[in-house]
């Protein structure tokens, strides 16, 4: 049921928003009131489009209001509910295209236009085109159905139906028998261009080749395998040969060292013997000689310590003695200046000119007050015209100018005394600040001769020092020199003895290592005696491996010759194989599409049979509902009943004249009038919606009393307010003619609007 619409700047409507009833709903309203743009609204919330929209006769933008202002965007706001569901679905018209969004129980459901619409025909169980011939039945466009072409007019009430999906696959099967058929015949001339024997010998002449090869490549293949063993055997006993081989020479060349370096020893212990050294006496004299030159080191280093510290005490007593030269130079120079700034006289003369700034200030301090009072008197007498500012006596204009030009003549003076003064009191401020100077400068001076006081006292001591000093020094570097020439004696003797020690030692070492020597030879020999290998036998194994080598390369080219004969069969027999599987998979495909035939022919048949059935049980569902509605749609007698009958290429909308057994049926297109025509167009529609979307049971009716009569809009009137409702659960009326107020139990809204030059907006009242 659709609940409630809400539209923004949609055509004429600035902001309508109207809530709809079960049962009737009817829109009032002169022409171009708005009462369609209403239906439209809500095929467009539904699904994007509506009839003028979708065969292009208005645009997007034209949707949108411009009179008597011009909008940028328009909306359209719909509510309904399907079974315990309720949707709102909103979309949006704007400079950019449209925008939409659906949501279900409050909660969003999908926003893409596209994907709106989507949403919508399936909770709706049906699309636009549906919705446009079943349920929406445009202005003026009830008999829709009888100016259709016979083709189209069956094309579109079958797809109505549900029956087009039948009529496609009835030629979509018909097609595909036929392609079918054309492949069967193909392949089966193709079969008996081809000798199938003669390529079936072919190809087992080429497997027996084949095997053949294969055979003696696996008997070449064990033999190599036979040969690789021998040859790896076949190294292994060369490797070790080669190895024990390698010993032996190794440890001959180590047996020669050996032998070589016994005998250099031996020499040297021989040339030691000779220098007939004493080893107790040795030993004796080097250790009492290494005492004392242990002792002399020890005094050299205690005078050269002594003799550090007198050269650092000479050294401080030099600086002391520069240092009390510069302050001595420093001094002389204070005491020049001292007597130059005292004969100077400083002080009087500063007293004297603090005095002479004091009397100068003063003196400038009372010109300007007595020129600010010239100023001031001279003012207020230009002010005064007959009396004295002072003594407020008469005066008359000649005493006024000649009082004036005094005042002013002695303010001038004053302003040259005040300037002149000011210089004089800049100098003499000038002169008592560099006066001030000289005095701090001569009592820093002062301060500074108190820190000379003794320098001369402390310059001759330490020069005093400093000669003592020099004459310790010298005694000192004397006995250092004694001491470290009988050091030197020392030390030469050391070297001597140890040079003998040295000697006695490198024997001793000698000695060792020959013993060592010969206890190595012995055990090199007998290693040397346990290897019974030599070159010949080498030689015998190195022959035998080059001749398991060669047989191998051999045995190897074998093979690789025999594979490359059977790799070039290969692609001969893949080839055949393939072309023998081919003729197969074609006789297999002819048998199976043979039996496709027979299968396709069966669904054809049992397709057509379905969609008659299917067909015949629609089209009785509708008669049965359009017989029920007719008496109370038409409010004559000459036509009793109205059926749909469904012919081989054809839909007919039949009227009943007689009754009984005198029945004769006749299509409305052939004797019904406009009225009559639109009479049995309500009730075909009616019936359609009813079957083809039981679900919604929604009928949308623009103008539905185009052409009837006084008595067909009553019976039309009563029909929408008091049968339909019990078939059909929501009805909405467009019409202008006001006596479709008269709908029992209906839902009545009066649309309005003026009509001006620059347009006016849509009314909506509930009556």
């Amino acid at each position: 049921m659709i609940n409630e619409i809400a539209l923004l700047n949609w055509k004429t409507h600035k902001s309508t928003n109207i809530k709809f009833q079960k049962g009737a709903n009817v829109l009032v309203g002169v022409m171009g009131a708005g009462k369609s743009s209403i239906m439209d609204a809500i095929s467009f919330a539904l699904f994007g489009t509506f009839p003028a929209l979708n065969s292009k006769r208005v645009t997007l933008s034209g949707i949108v209001s411009n009179r008597p202002t011009a909008e940028e965007e328009a909306e359209v706001q719909l509510s309904f509910n399907v079974g315990d569901d309720d949707f709102t679905v909103t979309r949006r018209i704007g400079p950019k295209g449209t925008t939409s969004r659906l949501d279900k129980n409050g909660s969003y459901l999908q926003t893409q236009p596209s994907k709106v619409t989507e949403e919508m025909e399936r909770i709706l169980g049906m699309d636009y085109d549906t919705f446009s011939r079943a349920i929406y039945s445009e202005q003026n466009r009830l008999d829709y159905f009888l100016d259709l072409e016979k083709g189209r007019r069956k094309k579109q009430i079958d797809q109505m139906l549900g029956l087009d999906s039948f009529t496609v696959a009835e030629e979509n099967t018909t097609s595909l028998i036929n392609n079918i058929r054309n492949m069967i015949s193909s392949e089966e001339e193709a079969l008996s261009r081809i000798d199938i024997k003669a390529a079936k010998e072919n190809l087992d002449k080429l497997l027996s080749e084949r095997s053949s090869m294969q055979k003696e490549q696996k008997a070449l293949s064990e033999r190599l395998a036979s040969v690789k063993n021998a040859l790896e055997k076949s190294r292994e006993e060369l490797d070790s040969l080669k190895k024990r081989m390698q010993r032996r020479k190794d440890l001959e060349e180590e047996l020669a060292k050996l032998n070589s370096r016994k005998s250099t020893l031996e020499e040297e212990i021989k040339k030691i013997a000779e220098l007939g050294i004493d080893e107790s006496t040795v030993a004796t004299e080097l250790k009492v000689n290494e005492q004392r030159e242990s002792s002399f080191s020890k005094e050299v280093a205690d005078l050269r310590k002594r003799e550090r510290i007198l050269s650092g005490e000479l050294s401080d007593a030099g600086a002391t003695i520069a240092s009390c030269e510069k302050r001595l130079k420093e001094k002389a120079s204070l005491e020049k200046d001292k007597a130059g700034l005292e004969g100077q006289d400083i002080m009087k003369k500063l007293e004297e000119e603090n005095a002479n700034s004091a009397k100068l200030s003063e003196e400038l301090a009372g010109s300007r007050s007595r020129l600010k009072e010239l100023l001031g008197w001279s003012r207020e007498l230009k002010k005064h015209i007959s009396k004295c500012p002072v003594c407020d006596r008469e005066l008359d204009e000649l005493m006024k100018e000649r009082l004036l030009k005094e005042k002013s003549d002695e303010a001038r003076m004053l302003e040259k005394e005040s300037a002149e003064a000011e210089k004089k009191l800049e100098a003499s401020v000038k002169a008592c600040r560099q006066l001030t100077e000289l005095t701090n400068r001569l009592s820093t001076i002062r301060s500074r001769l108190a820190d000379y006081k003794d320098v001369r006292e402390e310059m001759e001591k330490a020069a005093a020092i400093k000669k003592e000093k020099e004459s310790q020094l010298e005694k000192e570097t004397k006995a250092i020199a004694e001491k470290e020439k009988e050091l030197d004696l020392i030390r030469k003797e050391a070297s001597r003895l140890r040079v003998k020690a040295d000697s006695i030692a490198r024997r001793k070492a000698y000695e060792s290592e020959v013993k060592k020597t010969l206890e190595k030879i012995a055990i090199e020999k007998k290693a040397l005696d346990g290897i019974d290998v030599d070159q010949s036998s080498v030689d015998k194994a190195q022959d035998a491996f080059t001749s398991y080598t060669a047989m191998r390369s051999e045995i190897s080219s074998k093979i690789a010759a025999t594979e490359r004969a059977v790799g070039s069969m290969d692609p001969q027999i893949a080839e055949k194989e393939k072309e023998m599987k081919s003729l197969g998979e074609m006789e297999k495909r002819i048998t199976r599409r043979r039996n496709q035939l027979s299968n396709l022919n069966k669904f054809k048949t049992s397709l057509v049979e379905t969609q008659a059935q299917l067909r015949n049980r629609l089209v009785s569902s509708i008669n049965d509902l359009m017989r029920g509605l007719w008496p109370g749609l038409y409010p004559y007698g000459d036509y009793s009943s109205i059926r749909l009958d469904a012919k081989h290429d054809d839909y007919s909308l039949d009227l009943c004249m007689g009754d009984g057994g005198n029945e004769r049926w006749a299509a409305v297109d052939a004797i019904a009038s406009g009225g009559e025509r639109s009479i049995a167009c309500l009730a075909m529609r009616i019936a359609l919606a009813m079957v083809i979307v039981p679900n919604l049971r929604w009928l949308i009716l623009d103008e539905p009393t185009h052409n009837l009569d006084d008595r067909g809009i009553g019976k039309l009137i009563d029909v929408i307010g008091n049968t339909l409702p019990g078939v059909v659960e929501q009805i909405f009326i467009i019409t202008h003619d006001e006596s479709m107020k008269q709908i029992s139990s209906a839902r009545i809204y009066q649309l309005e609007r003026e009509k001006r030059a620059d347009g006016g907006y849509t009314v909506v009242s509930e009556i």
